[in-house]
């Protein structure tokens, strides 16, 4: 019986990743250069989480967030629409927003 051969590991290639489970096709938006300029000038503006300001926690920001997403017709690059926040607030509230938009629910 024929055996597939086992792949050799090529430190020299790149790797071809998989696509994350979860992830949008057109992620693209997040790679352009307006996108990064405006990220970077938002949180040199906001360098605080504004969720953990909120909360009265001082934390650092690390991402740039949309308050209302691309999809359902936010602003892309306008500052109404930009919140700075850490890993922990924006991984929290993508969450909840992943599960209200499966459950067929839009209140957030």
């Amino acid at each position: 019986m024929p055996v597939k051969p086992k792949k050799v590991h090529r430190p020299w290639e790149r790797q071809q990743s998989k696509p994350q489970e979860g992830r949008k096709a057109d992620d693209s938006f997040y790679h352009t250069t307006a996108w990064r300029k405006t990220s970077k000038a938002y949180r040199k503006a906001h360098p605080l989480c504004e969720e953990c300001e909120r909360k009265d926690r001082i934390s650092p920001a690390e991402v740039c967030d949309h308050i209302v997403r691309i999809e359902d017709g936010g602003e892309k690059l306008d500052w109404d629409n930009l919140q700075s926040m850490c890993h922990k607030c924006h991984n929290r509230k993508s969450a909840k927003e992943r599960h209200y938009k499966k459950q067929g629910n839009d209140k957030r």
